[in-house]
């Protein structure tokens, strides 16, 4: 069986270079030089210029644009500091960096309103839903070093909770595990605020009645993430944190 990943690997490039094509046959501009034509077959082949005719001059690669040497910085450091006034953003922290060094870092607004206090260039704020992109990664690379599989039922690792023996871990990183949201986006509660164990949010709402059957909908769920990154802490025997 193949697994989804090397699926994926191998099949992706194929699906992009026919795309690509495809695109590029799409085009006003494009010729009989950069698509795929039919042919019957019976086409002679492409002969070679004759004795003492020159051959077709190879067209020149444009030169490539060059990044410019200067930023505006004060244009940067202006419109960031109007968008949070007319936004009303509560406070913000930028750094740009080029060739390796910060060239403008300046925070915006507060990083707290009560009591006040400015953000400043090296204000913390949390990642939040920022993780799960790297939490994908290390899920990703434990599946090349075979340390897990995508395809796992989540029942390997939980199987007390609910559908576990047909929910994946792949399930879990699609959105498309069925399991209710423990964060819902059209309410808040105070609850929210309070530091719970991971653990108890897992095995609260891990074991809830499904939103709907695995795979057949999408639906942002912070619990599938949970239940995720409790997984790789097993498989991966320390802290989400230190394997980060």
């Amino acid at each position: 069986m193949v697994s989804p990943i090397s699926l994926r690997a191998s099949v992706l490039p194929a699906l992009l270079c026919v795309t690509l094509t495809a695109l590029a046959c799409e085009r006003p501009d494009a010729t009989a030089s950069n698509c795929p034509q039919e042919t019957s077959g019976d086409e002679a082949p492409p002969t070679e210029p004759a004795a003492g005719e020159a051959a077709p001059a190879e067209v020149a690669a444009p030169e490539r644009p060059q990044p410019p040497e200067r930023f505006d910085l004060e244009a940067i450091d202006t419109y960031l500091a109007a968008e949070v006034e007319a936004r009303g953003f509560v406070g913000l922290s930028v750094a740009i960096m080029r060739r390796g060094e910060i060239v403008f870092a300046r925070g915006y607004g507060q990083r707290s309103l009560e009591p006040a206090a400015p953000a400043d260039a090296d204000t913390v704020f949390a990642m939040a839903s920022n993780t799960k992109q790297f939490s994908c990664s290390l899920a990703l690379l434990m599946a090349e070093d075979k340390a897990l599989r995508m395809s796992d039922p989540v029942a390997k690792y939980y199987p007390g909770l609910t559908r576990a023996k047909e929910i994946t871990l792949l399930d879990l990183f699609q959105h498309t595990s069925g399991y209710r949201d423990l964060y819902p986006m059209d309410f808040v509660i105070s609850e929210m605020a309070q530091d719970i164990d991971t653990e108890v949010l897992v095995q609260r709402y891990g074991t809830m009645d499904l939103d709907f059957d695995p795979r057949t909908r999408w639906s942002y769920s912070n619990t599938g993430y949970l239940i995720a990154g409790r997984i790789l802490e097993t498989v991966g025997r320390k802290p989400l944190a230190e394997l980060m």
